[in-house]
């Protein structure tokens, strides 16, 4: 079980651009259900400024300046999704 979770999860991997090892390259929507975040690129020494799950994910990609919004759901899934659906539409 292992095995084959750890093949789908790097099947399932995608890079996301980063403007100077920072920030994103611009503002972005993103949608999933009821859940819809927004999120804003932000200058130097700013920080990550987003609600819990969003976050995690951020720390967890190595961003470290970004102001990001959750509007509609709070649900943590959906937000999670919703946070990656933005994510993927980011172009350098």
């Amino acid at each position: 079980a292992r095995a084959k979770a750890t093949q789908e999860a790097k099947k399932l991997m995608v890079r996301i651009p980063l403007y100077q090892s920072r920030t994103i390259h611009h503002d972005v929507l993103g949608a999933s259900g009821a859940a819809r975040v927004l999120l804003k690129r932000a200058k130097p020494g700013t920080g990550i400024i987003a609600g819990g799950p969003m976050r995690a994910v951020f720390d967890s990609l190595g961003i470290h300046d970004i102001v990001a919004k959750s509007l509609g759901s709070s649900n943590m899934y959906s937000m999670i999704a919703a946070t990656f659906d933005a994510l993927l539409k980011l172009s350098s």
